[in-house]
């Protein structure tokens, strides 16, 4: 995470150098003379780093090129992270589309019965029929308000006026609260609740 110059590797005794002994060989039987490295450095972590490295005798880096070679990995830490914001936003683009396509075939399913349903009623008067045909428009449509509460509500939390607070309750509430609102369906369908 810290930058490291080496003005001359020459002038290294290798069983010494902070680099160890290692690098610093490999490095000359390279023919590298003079040697620069800094971090890429992104919210405190190192994502990489930039190595600048002379063969000539006169080119020796120091601290003017330690300035340049900083300011150089700050821009391509920032390239680096504007290309992973767009990356991130889009994926984040993908999936809203894929979220507004399920919604609306999840929007489109009810509307076919509700649409076939008032072709019904306008054949005629049938009684029978007709109850029947009313009682399935109405179930597709209390469908669809469902599907628009649940969307409305996504959108209330994730734009923050919907406020969640945690708190300790009592399980037997949660349990008493869901059994009466689910009574009046439970019963309506014949069902025993156990």
């Amino acid at each position: 995470g810290e930058p490291e110059v080496v003005p001359d590797l020459a002038a290294l005794d290798p069983a010494t150098a902070p680099q160890g002994a290692d690098r610093v060989t490999r490095l000359r039987a390279l023919g590298v003379r003079s040697y620069l490295c800094v971090p890429l450095l992104s919210r405190g972590r190192v994502i990489g780093g930039l190595t600048f490295l002379s063969h000539s005798a006169r080119r020796r880096f120091g601290a003017e090129e330690l300035r340049v070679a900083q300011d150089l990995a700050g821009r391509v830490t920032a390239a680096i992270e504007n290309a992973q914001l767009y990356r991130d936003l889009q994926d984040q683009d993908r999936r809203k589309d894929e979220f507004l396509a399920t919604l609306a075939h999840e929007l489109r399913n009810p509307l076919a019965p509700v649409r076939n349903g008032v072709q019904i009623l306008k054949m005629g008067r049938d009684p029978g029929r007709d109850e029947k045909t009313l009682g399935m428009m109405d179930r597709q449509l209390a469908h669809m308000v469902h599907v628009v509460d649940d969307l409305l509500d996504v959108s209330r939390v994730s734009s923050g006026k919907v406020v969640l607070r945690r708190e300790r309750v009592e399980l037997r509430a949660v349990v008493d609260a869901a059994v009466e609102t689910t009574r009046p369906v439970v019963e309506a369908g014949g069902h025993e609740l156990t």
